[in-house]
């Protein structure tokens, strides 16, 4: 297997938001923290954009593919027998470097990223992931039922008459790949959506009274799909390529958290799985949990990614967001003291991020402290000669005196433009976007661009594999690594030659 290093970014334009391939280096050697680190700094020189960075998202290498690489819900094993997928391998070099029990959490590989004015957050929809493969082997009350919905699945792509049954009575049953759950969640979901007294008919009529589905299967599956189709659909959702995504990570997350709990109270088949993937998420999110003043449990060991939960881009994000904007607090069944502290601290902190911004465009604005916490979002900072500031037409004994007076007058118009533009955008229930509202809302269109344009997922980075894919056939097997590495760059990057 040949090991590369893709670095993406992601930025918006005119509104629209962008994503382009800066690097697709093949890799030699050990894959350590320190090697990556130093590819990253290379690619990020090479561009001059160290100060531009405001989040940088990572996968977990060959971690992750050894953690997902047998994400199979009970009972679809036989599904993918003799099954030759060349997604699903893996070297010997990474089954040596991840024995024992692989957590993409715990892997330290980008630690030094960290210490290195990056913040770094982890990949949303692997997080989902592993909670979902721990809730999978508490889900063994459910394998018999799903296994015969991969039976059915399998024998609908086999059989020629069974799928002209079901395509003459617009019905399909997608197939399931290995390493996407998503898919085989789906495969559930489709064929559970085809009556089950024609579907018990239509296997009677082919001779596969075995697979027919009885009242307890049909209980059994009805339950799995409800408590996982939230963590399938916020899986899908938050992959989006032209749109924000890292808006929808904590509404999602809130919603999930109470769906799970109100779904343990009328459990009857799958209580155990119910159990487990709210133990999961406490772990993993146990970070962003707390903004909601959840209660977690005194003896949770939470996992090491929790804490990057905390980052406040996860709450700011969705009020910029005119989907959610602070309707997904008001809606929520948080405590009314909850929901009011939660969103007078958004605002509160919408409005400082904001006027701060302001400042670093026009420096000539920049006040001393700015009346409040200085709140950290990354990219670059102004730093242009300060004694620019100071130059004035006429010579003044005591200059600072006024030059402080108009600071001072200067933040507080800029602040007062901030509040009128969030007070205004609050009761435009028009779901305009921000983003295609700039003359309206000026100083929230530059914060909004700075922060929508972090995505949720590092699926663009999975994308850039997928088109070095396409380019790798049979055909072509006797490529080296850096003539791949240049065709996938100018593949993804296409459309600026154009």
């Amino acid at each position: 297997m040949r090991a590369f290093y893709a670095v993406t970014v992601h930025l918006i334009t005119d509104g629209k938001f962008q994503s382009y391939v800066l690097s697709l280096l093949p890799l030699s050697g050990c894959h350590s923290g320190d090697s990556l680190l130093s590819e990253y700094e290379k690619v990020i020189s090479s561009y001059n954009i160290q100060h531009k960075i405001v989040r940088l998202i990572t996968d977990s290498a060959a971690n992750n593919i050894k953690a997902f690489k047998n994400l199979t819900s009970p009972g679809f094993e036989p599904y993918f027998e003799h099954d030759d997928d060349a997604d699903d391998s893996i070297n010997e070099e990474d089954e040596d470097d991840n024995n024992g029990e692989t957590d993409p959490d715990d892997n330290p590989a980008f630690d030094t990223l960290l210490n290195s004015g990056a913040v770094r957050l982890p990949c949303f929809a692997h997080t989902l992931q592993l909670i979902i493969q721990d809730g999978l082997k508490e889900a063994l009350s459910a394998r018999d039922a799903l296994a015969k919905i991969a039976r059915i699945a399998k024998y609908s792509h086999q059989s020629t008459k069974f799928a002209e049954i079901l395509q003459d009575n617009k019905y399909s049953i997608p197939r399931a790949v290995k390493s996407r759950w998503n898919s085989q969640y789906d495969t559930v979901s489709k064929t559970m959506q085809i009556p089950l007294k024609m579907l018990n008919q239509y296997l009677r009529d082919l001779k596969q009274d075995f697979l027919c589905i009885t009242q307890k299967d049909e209980a059994v599956l009805k339950e799995f799909l409800s408590l996982m189709c939230l963590l399938a659909e916020a899986t899908s959702r938050t992959q989006s390529q032209n749109g924000p995504s890292i808006s929808m990570a904590a509404p999602s997350i809130i919603v999930i958290y109470f769906d799970l709990k109100n779904e343990l109270k009328n459990c009857v088949y799958t209580s155990s799985l119910c159990k487990r993937l709210i133990q999961s998420l406490i772990e993993r999110f146990g970070g962003m949990l707390e903004y909601f003043d959840i209660q977690l449990p005194t003896n949770l060991k939470k996992k090491e990614m929790s804490d990057l939960y905390k980052d406040k881009i996860f709450l700011l994000t969705p009020f910029l967001d005119a989907n959610f904007k602070l309707n997904w607090i008001s809606s929520s069944i948080l405590s009314d003291a909850v929901k009011t502290r939660l969103c007078e601290n958004i605002k509160k902190m919408i409005c400082e991020l904001a006027v701060q911004l302001h400042q670093e465009h026009n420096p000539s604005t920049t006040n001393e402290k700015g009346g409040g916490d200085k709140i950290d979002i990354g990219g670059e900072k102004n730093i242009d000669d300060a004694d620019n500031i100071f130059k004035h037409k006429r010579k003044s004994l005591f200059s600072y005196c006024s030059l402080n007076e108009k600071k001072k007058s200067k933040l507080v118009d800029a602040r007062l433009q901030v509040e009128a533009e969030i007070f205004q955008y609050l009761q435009d229930d028009s779901k305009g976007h921000i983003l295609d509202q700039r003359s309206s809302y000026p100083l929230l269109y530059e914060l909004a661009i700075k922060l929508l344009s972090v995505p949720a997922t590092s699926a663009p980075v999975e994308r850039v594999f997928s088109h070095s894919g396409f380019l790798m056939r049979t055909q072509r097997a006797s490529l080296t690594k850096t003539m791949l590495s240049k065709l996938t760059f100018f593949k993804c990057n296409f459309h600026l030659l154009l």
